[in-house]
């Protein structure tokens, strides 16, 4: 399944890249790619708000749109998000997103993010991805699935993380989101 999410991202690569915008590949994937052992079922790339529209653009006349672009709340997530199947993986895009987290809004700018993504090297290929440090924040923030929010605790644990990373991302949060975050580590 992994050669084969990959090789839709390498097709995707081909569409993004003419259009020259900030993207890289997040969520399970993302995850994955660092490592760590878990299960990927769609792609999620994250962009910025305008990058969101572009992708939107390039993909809805030569693929099926699950959900067209547009600002939009899902879950907890506020973002310019929009979903399109590609040989039945669902592609996930989503802008600058902003996560409601115990009634705090907190907002991400993926161009600051794209300041510190690491470059993952799959065979011959070279893919973008936030830093595993990063993915745990927004897992914890977004989703109630603590298997795969423990599977990246754990690999932290095992592997090591970059302290100074997480303490600089910890603060542009707020207070009870950092305590509780940093608790996971532990």
């Amino acid at each position: 399944m992994l050669k084969r999410l990959l090789d839709v991202v390498k097709r995707l690569r081909k569409i993004l890249d003419m259009e020259h915008m900030n993207w890289m590949i997040s969520g399970a994937l993302a995850i994955k790619l660092h490592g760590v052992n878990v299960k990927v079922k769609t792609i999620d790339i994250l962009t910025d708000d305008e990058g969101a529209y572009t992708i939107g653009k390039a993909l809805e006349s030569t693929h099926r749109v699950i959900v067209p672009v547009d600002f939009r709340k899902i879950g907890n997530i506020i973002a310019h998000f929009g979903v399109f199947d590609i040989e039945n993986i669902p592609i996930n895009v989503i802008g600058n997103p902003i996560i409601s987290f115990q009634g705090i809004l907190i907002k991400f700018d993926v161009k600051d993010l794209l300041s510190i993504a690491n470059s993952l090297r799959v065979n011959d290929e070279v893919f973008l991805t936030p830093p595993l440090e990063w993915q745990l924040i927004y897992q914890k923030l977004t989703s109630s699935d603590n298997d795969l929010l423990y599977a990246i605790i754990n690999f932290l644990k095992k592997n090591g993380y970059d302290e100074e990373l997480f303490e600089r991302l910890l603060q542009t949060l707020p207070k009870v989101v950092r305590e509780e975050l940093k608790k996971l580590l532990l």
